[in-house]
This record gives C-alpha cells, structure tokens and sequence, in this order.
C-alpha cells in the first residue's frame, strides 16, 4: 500500500478540467473539496489558471508556477509545467479524455509520478479514474494503493501520436456532453475546431485490413467488421475464465494485456435502444490480442475517419495512411483508494491458486 503521509507535507500538483462533462459548477465543487482534503500538503498550481483562482476565492494559498506569457494552457501543457517542478503527486479532474492527457505528459517527461485521477467527465470508464468526483469527500490520503496502468502507443502518418490507457477507436465519432446528456460529435469537425454532432458510422470499406506483425489477419471483403477498437486489459481479471467474453477469458493468464477488436457494428455510440441491438443482431466480434513485443497495422480505411484515444480525437485518417498499435506495459502509475472495485489481474491469489 502506498499511501500520502498526512503528517509530512507533499507537493501535490493539481489539474483540473472546467470543461468536462459533469459541468463547471459541479468541478467547481470537487476542486473546492479537494483544497478542504490537501489544505496540510504543499500544493502547486499554475499560476493565472481556473484552478489558481479558485484556490484565491477559497482561501488557499498554494505554491503558484508562472507559466509563459499568453500560453494557451490546456490539461497537457498544465500537467507538464507542474512536473518540471518535483510534484510527489499529480492530481487530475476531468474525464477519460483529460486524464489521459495528463498522463501523456507524464510520459512526455519520463516522469515517475503518480496520478490520482477524479472522473468528471462524459464517461468516466478508464483505468486512469481513480475514484468519482461525488466520492472525493470520503477519500483518505493514507489508504491508497498504487496500481500500474498499460497503455497502447498508436502511429500514424509514420509517428507516435499518442497513448491509450482505456480504448483506441478508429471511428468518425466520439463522447461529448450537452446539458448533462452524453451526444456523439464529429471528431474530423473536432480536429478543425468546430462543434458539430455526427451520426456514428463505419469508416471500414472494402480496401480495410489488419495485421499482426506482418501476417494478414482479417480483410473486410471476408470479415465484413464495421468498426475497429483497441483496448489495454488493465482490468483483465473482469474477463478471467468467463468463456462468453471470448479470447479475453484467457488474456489474465497468458500475458497478452492487449485485445483489438473488430465489430459487425458501430459500437461506439451514445445512444443505443433495444431496436438498434435487435437490429445489430448477431453481433459478430472478431478477437486479436497482442503483447508488449507485437505490432498490430491497420490500412485501407475510407477518408473522413480519425484516430480517436480515450475519446480525444487525435489525427485524420485518409485510406493511404496505416495506423500502427503497439503495448505499452506499466506505463503509469496511479493511486486508487483501496475500496475501489476492480478486476483481478493476473498476480492476484485467486488466479494462480493452481500453481
């Protein structure tokens, strides 16, 4: 168990998204919450920020950082300013989408820090959700334990664009959030600045394949699969021995941390009634798994389609370009209160009580 020592002060580093899906009044009380929480702990921010001036109105005198003069500071750039000066701990609000901005910037340093992530968002499903943000008033700093979180490096165009810690979509949609309700938006529109909702669509075509270091494993014309999604099995006892989750049921005990997956559907979508599943039906879900030394390419995709990492809209695809995926193992370290539920993983008792 790693947990903060309230009797020594610890230099926690705060982000926190104003923007995310439960609604800015609803941050503004999960921010508040969490100064009243650290008010003994040494707490660094960025100075001229949403975060600083709320520590302002609150009473809080925290550490401030000067950032660059008319810096255009989103979750990524505030994270990395706050691991250029020693944090102990990071401290991220938002959703899926933030948190793992702000774990790209732990990466992007090479840092060791570890991330306590309070969802806030749309969806709140990743593996970097430390705990919800209704649930910080329970939340107690000596009794966290760390957990290391894989992730998926995906390229495209030749380069790194960026990591997955809960899913890479290929797709023409992602998750936002209007009045409380979760829409689906156009994530190429997204890429050109602008907010528009989109009807959730394949961008697999007759032309779309994937391969798994160098051998062809599934070819539209034969497979028929009408949407792609990779996703790290950093919850894999959740599939352990369950055969109707397929492949996954063995992922726990053989090492592969890592599952592509490629659907007869759209699945990706916020809304989803019992017409459109009966409609759906049968389901078809083609498995490939793939470890820390495997390559997954995908090519032939239809234009207007984009690299989508935990709901962030990263690049367009156009049907020249080849999307590569490959794992990252304990890519970040996270702390999670230790009545968080979760899956067991492979090193728990309960998996190896045959060895």
């Amino acid at each position: 168990m790693i947990g903060i020592d309230t009797n020594i002060r610890t230099r926690i580093g705060l982000v926190a998204n104003p923007s995310a899906g439960r609604g800015q009044v609803e941050i503004v009380k999960i921010v508040r919450s969490l100064f009243a929480l650290l008010i003994k702990q040494d707490i660094h921010l960025i100075d001229d920020t949403f975060e600083s001036h709320l520590a302002a109105e609150s009473g809080v005198r925290p550490t401030l950082i000067p950032a660059s003069s008319g810096a255009d500071l989103d979750a990524r750039r505030t994270a990395a300013l706050l691991l250029q000066n020693d944090i102990d701990v990071l401290v991220g609000i938002g959703g899926d989408g933030t948190l793992c901005d702000i774990a790209s910037a732990i990466l992007d340093t090479q840092s060791t820090v570890h991330l306590l992530g309070i969802g806030a968002g749309s969806a709140n499903v990743g593996p970097l959700v430390s705990m919800l943000g209704q649930d910080v008033d329970r939340l107690s700093l000596d009794m966290l334990q760390e957990r290391r979180i894989h992730g998926i490096d995906a390229y495209a165009h030749g380069n790194l664009v960026g990591t997955a810690f809960n899913d890479v979509v290929l797709g023409n949609s992602f998750f936002g959030t209007r009045d409380d309700t979760r829409i689906d938006l156009d994530a190429a529109a997204k890429l050109a600045g602008e907010d528009r909702l989109a009807e959730p669509t394949t961008i697999c075509g007759p032309a779309t394949w994937v391969s798994k270091n160098g051998k062809r494993m599934l070819s539209y014309g034969t497979d028929g699969f009408a949407q792609l999604i990779a996703s790290p099995l950093n919850e894999g006892g959740v599939y352990a021995g369950k055969a109707i989750s397929g492949l996954m049921c063995w992922g726990p005990y053989l090492g592969n941390h890592a599952v592509l997956a490629a659907a007869s559907a759209v699945m990706v979508r916020t809304q989803l009634g019992l017409e459109d599943l009966n409609a759906a039906e049968p389901l078809r879900v083609a498995h490939i798994s793939f470890g820390k030394d495997d390559r997954i390419d995908i090519g032939g995709l239809l234009a207007d389609g984009a690299l989508i990492l935990d709901g962030n809209p990263t690049c367009l695809l156009s049907p020249s370009d080849v999307v590569t995926l490959r794992l990252r193992l304990d890519a970040i370290r996270v702390l999670r209160p230790l009545a968080f539920s979760r899956g067991l993983e492979p090193d728990d008792p309960v998996l190896n009580q045959n060895e």
